[in-house]
Protein backbone atom coordinates (compact mmCIF):
# COMPACT_ATOMS: atom_id res chain seq x y z
CA UNK A 1 0.00 0.00 0.00
CA UNK A 2 1.46 3.41 -0.91
CA UNK A 3 2.80 5.39 2.03
CA UNK A 4 0.23 7.83 3.40
CA UNK A 5 -2.61 6.46 1.27
CA UNK A 6 -4.94 3.94 2.86
CA UNK A 7 -8.30 2.26 2.30
CA UNK A 8 -11.09 4.35 0.85
CA UNK A 9 -8.76 7.37 0.54
CA UNK A 10 -6.65 5.40 -1.93
CA UNK A 11 -9.70 4.34 -3.93
CA UNK A 12 -10.93 7.93 -4.10
CA UNK A 13 -7.52 9.15 -5.24
CA UNK A 14 -7.29 6.44 -7.89
CA UNK A 15 -10.73 7.40 -9.24
CA UNK A 16 -9.80 11.08 -9.32
CA UNK A 17 -6.55 10.38 -11.15
CA UNK A 18 -8.19 8.19 -13.77
CA UNK A 19 -11.10 10.52 -14.49
CA UNK A 20 -8.57 13.32 -14.94
CA UNK A 21 -6.64 11.34 -17.54
CA UNK A 22 -3.77 10.55 -15.20
CA UNK A 23 -2.38 7.12 -14.39
CA UNK A 24 -1.95 5.24 -11.12
CA UNK A 25 1.70 4.31 -11.65
CA UNK A 26 3.25 7.19 -9.72
CA UNK A 27 0.88 6.58 -6.80
CA UNK A 28 1.12 2.80 -6.61
CA UNK A 29 4.18 1.82 -8.66
CA UNK A 30 6.88 2.49 -6.05
CA UNK A 31 5.05 0.36 -3.49
CA UNK A 32 4.59 -2.37 -6.10
CA UNK A 33 8.32 -2.46 -6.81
CA UNK A 34 9.18 -2.40 -3.10
CA UNK A 35 6.93 -5.42 -2.61
CA UNK A 36 8.74 -7.20 -5.46
CA UNK A 37 12.05 -6.56 -3.68
CA UNK A 38 10.67 -7.88 -0.39
CA UNK A 39 9.51 -11.08 -2.05
CA UNK A 40 12.93 -11.99 -3.38
CA UNK A 41 15.39 -10.63 -0.84
CA UNK A 42 15.15 -13.75 1.39
CA UNK A 43 16.36 -13.85 4.96
CA UNK A 44 19.32 -11.60 4.23
CA UNK A 45 19.06 -8.02 3.09
CA UNK A 46 22.54 -8.03 1.58
CA UNK A 47 21.20 -8.26 -1.99
CA UNK A 48 18.60 -5.54 -1.58
CA UNK A 49 20.63 -2.81 -3.38
CA UNK A 50 21.27 -5.19 -6.26
CA UNK A 51 17.60 -6.11 -6.46
CA UNK A 52 16.52 -2.46 -6.37
CA UNK A 53 18.83 -1.80 -9.33
CA UNK A 54 17.12 -4.42 -11.49
CA UNK A 55 14.75 -3.20 -14.22
CA UNK A 56 11.17 -3.70 -13.09
CA UNK A 57 10.41 -6.48 -15.57
CA UNK A 58 13.31 -8.61 -14.33
CA UNK A 59 12.46 -7.88 -10.70
CA UNK A 60 8.80 -8.86 -11.18
CA UNK A 61 9.79 -12.06 -12.98
CA UNK A 62 12.17 -12.96 -10.18
CA UNK A 63 9.67 -12.16 -7.42
CA UNK A 64 6.95 -14.23 -9.09
CA UNK A 65 9.43 -17.13 -9.45
CA UNK A 66 9.17 -17.20 -13.23
CA UNK A 67 12.96 -17.13 -13.54
CA UNK A 68 15.74 -17.99 -11.12
CA UNK A 69 18.24 -15.52 -9.69
CA UNK A 70 21.01 -16.22 -12.19
CA UNK A 71 18.67 -15.73 -15.14
CA UNK A 72 17.24 -12.49 -13.75
CA UNK A 73 20.60 -10.99 -12.79
CA UNK A 74 22.16 -11.96 -16.12
CA UNK A 75 19.37 -10.49 -18.27
CA UNK A 76 20.76 -8.39 -21.11
CA UNK A 77 18.85 -5.27 -22.06
CA UNK A 78 20.90 -3.06 -24.31
CA UNK A 79 20.45 0.72 -24.28
CA UNK A 80 17.30 1.12 -26.38
CA UNK A 81 13.61 1.08 -25.42
CA UNK A 82 13.22 -1.32 -28.34
CA UNK A 83 15.04 -4.42 -27.18
CA UNK A 84 18.11 -4.91 -29.36
CA UNK A 85 19.96 -8.17 -28.73
CA UNK A 86 22.76 -7.41 -31.17
CA UNK A 87 21.80 -9.94 -33.77
CA UNK A 88 22.59 -13.08 -31.79
CA UNK A 89 21.20 -16.37 -32.99
CA UNK A 90 18.89 -16.57 -29.98
CA UNK A 91 18.07 -14.22 -27.09
CA UNK A 92 19.94 -14.53 -23.78
CA UNK A 93 18.43 -16.67 -21.02
CA UNK A 94 16.20 -14.00 -19.49
CA UNK A 95 14.59 -13.09 -22.78
CA UNK A 96 14.13 -16.74 -23.72
CA UNK A 97 12.20 -17.05 -20.46
CA UNK A 98 9.97 -14.13 -21.45
CA UNK A 99 9.26 -15.59 -24.89
CA UNK A 100 8.54 -18.98 -23.35
CA UNK A 101 6.08 -17.38 -20.95
CA UNK A 102 4.13 -15.74 -23.77
CA UNK A 103 4.30 -18.77 -26.02
CA UNK A 104 2.91 -21.05 -23.31
CA UNK A 105 0.33 -18.78 -21.73
CA UNK A 106 0.52 -15.17 -22.81
CA UNK A 107 -1.58 -15.30 -25.96
CA UNK A 108 -4.67 -17.12 -27.14
CA UNK A 109 -4.23 -20.90 -27.54
CA UNK A 110 -4.60 -20.71 -31.33
CA UNK A 111 -1.94 -18.00 -31.75
CA UNK A 112 1.26 -19.07 -33.55
CA UNK A 113 4.51 -19.10 -31.60
CA UNK A 114 6.23 -15.72 -31.43
CA UNK A 115 9.90 -15.11 -32.13
CA UNK A 116 12.15 -12.17 -31.35
CA UNK A 117 12.62 -9.60 -34.12
CA UNK A 118 15.58 -7.26 -33.99
CA UNK A 119 14.52 -3.59 -34.37
CA UNK A 120 15.46 -1.65 -37.47
CA UNK A 121 15.71 2.08 -38.09
CA UNK A 122 12.13 1.97 -39.43
CA UNK A 123 10.92 0.42 -36.15
CA UNK A 124 12.58 3.19 -34.15
CA UNK A 125 11.07 5.85 -36.41
CA UNK A 126 7.59 4.34 -36.04
CA UNK A 127 7.86 4.25 -32.24
CA UNK A 128 9.16 7.83 -32.11
CA UNK A 129 6.24 9.00 -34.28
CA UNK A 130 3.66 7.24 -32.06
CA UNK A 131 5.22 8.65 -28.90
CA UNK A 132 5.18 12.11 -30.50
CA UNK A 133 1.40 11.78 -30.92
CA UNK A 134 1.06 10.96 -27.24
CA UNK A 135 3.39 13.77 -26.18
CA UNK A 136 1.39 16.32 -28.16
CA UNK A 137 -2.17 15.15 -27.50
CA UNK A 138 -1.93 13.11 -24.27
CA UNK A 139 1.12 14.34 -22.33
CA UNK A 140 0.22 12.57 -19.08
CA UNK A 141 -0.09 9.28 -20.92
CA UNK A 142 3.21 9.95 -22.66
CA UNK A 143 4.88 10.56 -19.29
CA UNK A 144 3.42 7.35 -17.83
CA UNK A 145 4.51 5.31 -20.82
CA UNK A 146 8.06 6.62 -21.05
CA UNK A 147 8.58 6.34 -17.28
CA UNK A 148 7.09 2.92 -16.57
CA UNK A 149 7.35 0.98 -19.84
CA UNK A 150 11.07 0.67 -20.31
CA UNK A 151 11.34 -2.21 -22.79
CA UNK A 152 9.47 -3.24 -25.92
CA UNK A 153 10.30 -6.56 -27.55
CA UNK A 154 9.32 -6.71 -31.22
CA UNK A 155 8.06 -10.15 -32.17
CA UNK A 156 7.05 -12.00 -35.31
CA UNK A 157 4.15 -14.42 -35.42
CA UNK A 158 1.57 -12.47 -33.38
CA UNK A 159 -1.14 -10.08 -34.51
CA UNK A 160 -1.56 -8.24 -31.21
CA UNK A 161 0.56 -6.90 -28.37
CA UNK A 162 1.15 -8.71 -25.11
CA UNK A 163 1.72 -7.89 -21.43
CA UNK A 164 2.32 -10.03 -18.37
CA UNK A 165 2.53 -9.23 -14.64
CA UNK A 166 5.52 -11.58 -14.64
CA UNK A 167 7.41 -9.05 -16.75
CA UNK A 168 6.04 -5.75 -15.49
CA UNK A 169 7.46 -2.83 -17.48
CA UNK A 170 8.05 -4.81 -20.67
CA UNK A 171 5.60 -5.40 -23.51
CA UNK A 172 5.64 -7.40 -26.73
CA UNK A 173 4.61 -5.70 -29.96
CA UNK A 174 4.13 -7.47 -33.32
CA UNK A 175 6.38 -6.22 -36.10
CA UNK A 176 3.36 -5.48 -38.31
CA UNK A 177 2.10 -2.78 -35.91
CA UNK A 178 5.14 -0.67 -36.72
CA UNK A 179 3.77 -0.15 -40.23
CA UNK A 180 0.42 1.40 -39.24
CA UNK A 181 -0.22 5.12 -38.79
CA UNK A 182 1.35 6.84 -35.76
CA UNK A 183 -2.11 7.56 -34.31
CA UNK A 184 -3.19 3.93 -34.50
CA UNK A 185 0.15 2.74 -33.19
CA UNK A 186 -0.18 5.15 -30.26
CA UNK A 187 -3.51 3.47 -29.45
CA UNK A 188 -1.82 0.07 -29.41
CA UNK A 189 0.79 1.36 -26.98
CA UNK A 190 -1.89 2.80 -24.70
CA UNK A 191 -3.76 -0.50 -24.84
CA UNK A 192 -0.74 -2.32 -23.40
CA UNK A 193 -0.08 0.46 -20.89
CA UNK A 194 -3.62 -0.04 -19.59
CA UNK A 195 -2.92 -3.74 -18.98
CA UNK A 196 0.20 -2.78 -17.05
CA UNK A 197 -1.85 -0.40 -14.92
CA UNK A 198 -4.28 -3.19 -14.03
CA UNK A 199 -1.32 -5.31 -12.88
CA UNK A 200 -0.33 -2.56 -10.42
CA UNK A 201 -3.91 -2.01 -9.24
CA UNK A 202 -4.47 -5.72 -8.71
CA UNK A 203 -1.21 -6.01 -6.76
CA UNK A 204 -2.23 -3.07 -4.57
CA UNK A 205 -5.68 -4.52 -3.83
CA UNK A 206 -7.25 -7.60 -5.39
CA UNK A 207 -9.86 -6.58 -7.98
CA UNK A 208 -11.86 -9.80 -8.40
CA UNK A 209 -13.64 -11.61 -5.58
CA UNK A 210 -12.93 -15.35 -5.19
CA UNK A 211 -16.52 -16.04 -6.27
CA UNK A 212 -15.86 -14.34 -9.58
CA UNK A 213 -12.53 -15.91 -10.47
CA UNK A 214 -13.96 -18.74 -12.56
CA UNK A 215 -16.97 -16.92 -14.00
CA UNK A 216 -16.74 -16.72 -17.80
CA UNK A 217 -18.90 -14.45 -19.96
CA UNK A 218 -18.76 -12.99 -23.44
CA UNK A 219 -16.46 -9.98 -23.83
CA UNK A 220 -17.27 -7.68 -26.78
CA UNK A 221 -13.72 -6.30 -27.10
CA UNK A 222 -11.96 -9.54 -28.14
CA UNK A 223 -15.37 -11.04 -29.07
CA UNK A 224 -14.93 -14.23 -27.08
CA UNK A 225 -15.74 -15.62 -23.64
CA UNK A 226 -13.37 -14.44 -20.91
CA UNK A 227 -13.11 -14.79 -17.11
CA UNK A 228 -13.88 -11.90 -14.79
CA UNK A 229 -10.30 -10.63 -14.68
CA UNK A 230 -10.01 -10.85 -18.46
CA UNK A 231 -13.15 -8.75 -18.88
CA UNK A 232 -11.83 -6.26 -16.34
CA UNK A 233 -8.64 -5.95 -18.40
CA UNK A 234 -10.76 -5.39 -21.51
CA UNK A 235 -12.87 -2.74 -19.78
CA UNK A 236 -9.80 -0.90 -18.54
CA UNK A 237 -8.16 -0.93 -21.96
CA UNK A 238 -11.37 0.38 -23.54
CA UNK A 239 -11.65 3.11 -20.89
CA UNK A 240 -8.13 4.33 -21.60
CA UNK A 241 -8.72 4.18 -25.36
CA UNK A 242 -11.90 6.25 -24.99
CA UNK A 243 -9.86 8.86 -23.14
CA UNK A 244 -7.18 8.82 -25.83
CA UNK A 245 -9.74 9.15 -28.63
CA UNK A 246 -11.17 12.24 -26.96
CA UNK A 247 -7.70 13.72 -26.59
CA UNK A 248 -6.85 13.10 -30.24
CA UNK A 249 -10.25 14.24 -31.55
CA UNK A 250 -11.33 10.81 -32.76
CA UNK A 251 -14.81 9.33 -32.48
CA UNK A 252 -15.60 7.38 -29.32
CA UNK A 253 -19.03 5.86 -30.01
CA UNK A 254 -17.91 2.31 -30.84
CA UNK A 255 -15.40 2.13 -27.98
CA UNK A 256 -17.93 3.56 -25.51
CA UNK A 257 -20.52 1.02 -26.67
CA UNK A 258 -18.09 -1.85 -26.10
CA UNK A 259 -17.10 -0.43 -22.73
CA UNK A 260 -20.75 -0.13 -21.67
CA UNK A 261 -21.47 -3.73 -22.70
CA UNK A 262 -18.34 -4.98 -20.94
CA UNK A 263 -19.20 -3.09 -17.73
CA UNK A 264 -22.67 -4.69 -17.79
CA UNK A 265 -21.13 -8.17 -17.77
CA UNK A 266 -20.11 -7.95 -14.11
CA UNK A 267 -22.51 -9.21 -11.46
CA UNK A 268 -22.80 -8.45 -7.76
CA UNK A 269 -20.25 -10.34 -5.69
CA UNK A 270 -17.81 -10.97 -8.56
CA UNK A 271 -15.59 -7.97 -7.83
CA UNK A 272 -13.98 -6.56 -4.71
CA UNK A 273 -14.87 -3.04 -3.49
CA UNK A 274 -12.00 -1.56 -5.53
CA UNK A 275 -13.07 -3.54 -8.60
CA UNK A 276 -16.65 -2.32 -8.16
CA UNK A 277 -15.36 1.23 -7.82
CA UNK A 278 -13.49 1.00 -11.11
CA UNK A 279 -16.52 -0.36 -12.94
CA UNK A 280 -19.14 1.99 -11.46
CA UNK A 281 -17.21 5.17 -10.77
CA UNK A 282 -14.71 5.13 -13.66
CA UNK A 283 -15.79 2.95 -16.60
CA UNK A 284 -19.54 3.63 -16.48
CA UNK A 285 -18.90 7.39 -16.33
CA UNK A 286 -16.62 7.37 -19.37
Amino acid sequence: MPEGVEGSNASAEIVTLMRDGQWAFDLLGPGFLDEMVRRVQGTSGEERPRLQALPSYRLAALALKVVDRDVAFAGEDGASRLLDLNGGEQPPAFWRALLHSFNTGGYRPDTPQVDYCRPTAAHHQALDAALAVLKERAPRTHAAFTTWLTRIMIVQGAQQGGSSPRFFGCILQPANLFTISPRLFASELVHELAHQEIFVLNAYDRLTAPEGDEVWRFSPFPRLSRPTMGRLHAAHALFRLVQLSRQTGEGTFIKRSKLWRTARSFRQGELTPLGDTLVNEVYRRA
